[in-house]
């Protein structure tokens, strides 16, 4: 499960999603100061502790996917439970922020990872805020603002805060070099918090990706039990970032790891840019990166842990190989001499497999 903090960045389709409802327009001159309701939500010190359970729609070129989750906030505590999720793939799992660490479970292995809490730094400078008008979530009145972002260092940080609103997004979306374009936020009169928000972001191939985040429910001032911030006692913590190391070529990787590195051998035109290799939890891979013109193409090996649990094709080719497909790159992976390799970038399957016979296996 991959997790992420924010609320001035989401995610979007292929347009911005017209204002639904009945969201009411104020002239300029009754309008409330934009800037001054996105930096109060910011601050997030205006709403007591909340409880509540919102849907997040994810939409794309290839569909859409909505996940429901259960929210528990009370200062600078946060827990966040998915209820309900595509296929049950992150059903139970959960998020949690005690003030000094984030714990992420997953529910599947019975594993958490524990990250430091992001830092964030003030934004509003990046931002361009315009009122929209009022509207109704959960029953509660809200001002809705739209966001649009001038700074690129802002677009590229996914770590941006409106309140303490985190969510929880697929593998998927959170792998993809996305950049925030444009912020829909409906922020409740009362409290500041915001109850429902609307993030486009943009690949560099243009695709967008839209994300809606909707409370359905929810509540001001309960009382949150401590243990609601805690994860079960029998999750086992492991370390989420991987030890890395740099090689000045394939040799010198060679000599580093406990396995032979096939002999691969690429078109004069591909540009060897990195050798690089991780360790994580015990399994090392190697990575080397060649430019092909503008594009990039990973040659990877390690002795386990590269195929994909969910390939869209097997046996495919002299080789046998399994292909996944994703937004931009497509992975193409095989057994080879006792080890995994794969070749993996913005390349259809059959290049992809001309590249492969210059894999020798024994």
């Amino acid at each position: 499960m991959a997790s992420t903090r924010l609320a001035l960045a989401a995610v979007i389709v292929l347009a911005v999603v017209a204002l639904a409802g009945c969201t009411t327009t104020l002239s300029n001159d009754s309008s409330p100061d934009a800037d001054a309701l996105v930096a109060d939500a910011m601050e997030g010190d205006d709403a007591e502790a909340v409880v509540g359970e919102r849907t997040v729609e994810y939409a794309d070129g290839n569909g859409n996917e909505t996940t429901t989750e259960r929210v528990w906030e009370t200062g600078d505590r946060y827990r966040l439970e998915t209820v309900s999720s595509p296929e049950g793939e992150y059903d139970g799992d959960v998020v949690v922020d005690n003030g000094t660490s984030i714990l992420s479970y997953d529910a599947d292995t019975d594993e958490a990872i524990v990250r430091d809490p992001s830092t964030t730094a003030n934004v509003t400078e990046g931002l361009e805020s315009t009122y929209v008008g009022t509207d109704t979530v959960a029953g509660r009145d809200v001002h809705v603002v739209d966001v649009d972002v001038r700074n690129e260092s802002v677009k590229r940080g996914i770590d941006v805060v409106v309140g303490d609103t985190r969510f929880v997004y697929p593998v998927a979306i959170e792998e993809r070099d996305i950049a925030l374009q444009h912020q829909r936020l409906w922020i409740d009169e009362e409290y500041g918090y915001v109850l429902k928000q609307r993030e486009i972001y943009e690949d560099p191939d243009g695709t967008e990706l839209e994300v809606t985040s909707t409370f359905e429910e929810v509540s001001f001032g309960e009382q949150i039990d401590d243990d609601r911030f805690e994860l079960p006692d029998d999750a086992d913590v492991v370390d989420p970032d991987p030890q890395q190391w740099e090689f000045a070529d394939r040799a010198e990787a060679d000599d580093h790891v406990a396995f032979d590195l096939p002999d691969a051998e690429f078109p004069d035109d591909y540009e060897l840019r990195a050798v690089r290799a991780d360790e994580y939890e015990g399994r090392i891979t190697v990575h080397e990166e060649y430019a092909v013109g503008s594009d990039l193409l990973w040659y990877s090996v390690a002795e386990e842990g590269l195929m994909p649990a969910e390939p869209d094709r097997e046996n495919v080719g002299t080789v046998n190989a399994t292909v996944l497909e994703l937004d931009g790159p497509t992975l193409l992976t095989w057994e080879c001499g006792g080890l995994q390799v794969q070749l993996s970038g913005p390349f259809d399957v059959e290049g992809l497999l001309e590249l492969a016979e210059g894999v020798p296996c024994e």
